[in-house]
Parts: structure tokens; C-alpha cells; sequence
């Protein structure tokens, strides 16, 4: 089957090139279009994967019309992309003539009814275990406490308020936080980490917090990040932000696996619970670890919704 991957592709880390790569895995040529820039412009990049190679062929810069020539010589077309703000309607407008079309966000599948596109489905994030995997850590070397992401409102706050009720100083990896005036006692702030730096991170750490929901951004998180599941995929005990508004969200773990959060308060309660208790953390961390590739990879899920199109 030939399939078309539709999204942001600037780093061999990201999500287009994590579905790709489990796309050539199973077997099936892709055609992966990188949308990242002008939201209206259809001149991007467009890079052709072979399963047998399992590298790209060549990529160059296509105008719209040699595009639309590349997607009618494909028999049957699927669609996956990420839900970017700055490049979803552009991939929604695509879909129209696809066979069937995935998006990583429920409220995305009902814009793209909306919008014309054929047979939309939800395809959640998954992990891209080529990337993220445990790795060992030299004794003596483990932290507590760590976070990955941006400094968007109001993690700050958020982390800071844990690190004073834990009278801990949290690790902190991403983008811009040295911009920000943070408490060093409080936050340690760290360079982002990517692809083996990400897992080292993770291993180093015996909590991670993963924060969700932020303010000021066009479209809220319908979905889980995929940082939900690279994290358990480097074996790493995570604790997590309850998503509230949306009753409709998938129980990806059993409740036990990934404790989750309201706020500071009761994130700080499961901390420290599980900083004390060294075997129920790492057999906690086990189990989510092998439930991770056992149903959260991206493999698995296009395994699964592949085999009902074929």
C-alpha cells in the first residue's frame, strides 16, 4: 500500500518521520509532504520512502501542480499528519481526496467532517521506539525529579509550586526557559533534549512530570501528547496532568501505571509517594514500559487501522 504522511517533518525526531519510519516497518511505501512554513502554501518539500530501503529517495522543493500530479499516481492514499495550528487546514484540504484520512486529534476529526474529507478516524500519538528506548544509567547518577517542554503558562508556576511543597529542585529540559527569571534553587534548568539526550534525561530521573494543558495556544490539547508515550517508552516512572475537559479521551494505561494530577498539590502527594517506595515505583515502571510496546506503538496502531482499508 502507498501512503501519504501530511505534516511538520524538520527534525528526523518528529512525529511525521516517527509515523513514517513504522510505515516502511510494515512494509509500505510512503510519500511524505512537510508542511511546516507558510499555512497557505503548497511549495514544500516532498520526500519518497521505500520499505525495502527504508531512506528517502530524494527530496526537492514541488510546486502545488507536480504535487497533485504525485498524489493521483498513488492507488489508494492515506492520511496522517499532526494538529499543528499553523498547518492542519492545510492537510484538511488535502484529505478531501483521500481514500481515508487519521488525524491525532478527535476535535480535528470532526473540523475535517466538517471541511469535505473522506472517512475521517482519530489516530492517537504513539511511541517511536526506534527513538526512544531505556538506556543504563551509572550508579550514583539518578536524580529525582525531572520535566521536558516549554515554559508555556502555567507550568512554571506548576513546577515551582511542586518543587516547594517537595522542598526538591526539579530538573528542568526545554526550549526558552533560560529566558525566564526562575528560582535555581526551585528549577534547574537544562538545554533541550532530543532523540538520546531525551532518553538519557528520562533514565536519569526516578519521576517524571508530564504537564498537558497550557494556556494562550490556538488549539488546546485534545489528546494526549506523544511525549505521554516516549516517556514510558525509555522504562521511566512518569506521573501526569489529568485532562479534564475531555470525557471522550481513551484510558491509554490503567490508572495504577500513570498516576495523574489535578494540580501542584496532588501532584506533589503521588511524588512523593512514590520517591519513598523504590519497588512499587520501578515495578510500576516496568509495567507501563511493556504495555507501551505492547499497544502504544506507532506500528501497532497503523498495523491495526491499515487492515481495515486494505
Amino acid at each position: 500500500m502507498k501512503i501519504l504522511v501530511v505534516g511538520p517533518a524538520l527534525t528526523h525526531n518528529c512525529t511525521a518521520f516517527s509515523i513514517t519510519r513504522a510505515c516502511t516497518n510494515l512494509k509500505h511505501s510512503v510519500l511524505l509532504i512537510n508542511t511546516r512554513g507558510n499555512e497557505y502554501n503548497y511549495s514544500k518539500e516532498i520526500i519518497e520512502f521505500k520499505p525495502d530501503l527504508g531512506i528517502f529517495l530524494g527530496h526537492d522543493p514541488l510546486a502545488f501542480n507536480l504535487i497533485t500530479y504525485k498524489l493521483f499516481a498513488f492507488r489508494k492514499i492515506t492520511w496522517c499528519f499532526d494538529f499543528d495550528p499553523k498547518s492542519y487546514m492545510e492537510g484538511i484540504r488535502l484529505a478531501r481526496s483521500a481514500d481515508m484520512s487519521f488525524f491525532m486529534s478527535p476535535k480535528l476529526v470532526e473540523v475535517a467532517m466538517s471541511n469535505g474529507a473522506r472517512c475521517p478516524r482519530f489516530m492517537p500519538m504513539g511511541a517511536d521506539v526506534f527513538m526512544y528506548h531505556p538506556v543504563e544509567i551509572e550508579s550514583g547518577k539518578m536524580r529525582n525529579i525531572g520535566f521536558i517542554g516549554s515554559p508555556k503558562e502555567p507550568r512554571k508556576e506548576m513546577l515551582e509550586k511542586i518543587a516547594r511543597n517537595l522542598g526538591e529542585c526539579i530538573d528542568v529540559a526545554g526550549e526558552d526557559w533560560r529566558e525566564l527569571k526562575c528560582n535555581p534553587e526551585l528549577l534547574n534548568i537544562h538545554d533541550p533534549v532530543y532523540c538520546d539526550e531525551f532518553n538519557n534525561f528520562c533514565c536519569s530521573h526516578k519521576v517524571i512530570i508530564n504537564l498537558t494543558q497550557y494556556k494562550n495556544f490556538e488549539t488546546p490539547p485534545h489528546t494526549q501528547s506523544q511525549r505521554y508515550f516516549m516517556v514510558p517508552a525509555t522504562k521511566t516512572f512518569m506521573v501526569s496532568e489529568k485532562i479534564n475537559y475531555l470525557p471522550i479521551l481513551p484510558n491509554y494505561y490503567e490508572p495504577y501505571l500513570i498516576p495523574e494530577f489535578k494540580d501542584a498539590d496532588e501532584a506533589s502527594e503521588h511524588i512523593e509517594y512514590y520517591l519513598h517506595d523504590n519497588e512499587l515505583r520501578n515495578e510500576k515502571k516496568r509495567l507501563t514500559y511493556e504495555r507501551t510496546l505492547e499497544r502504544h506503538t506507532y506500528e501497532y496502531r497503523l498495523e491495526r487501522i491499515l487492515g481495515y482499508i486494505k
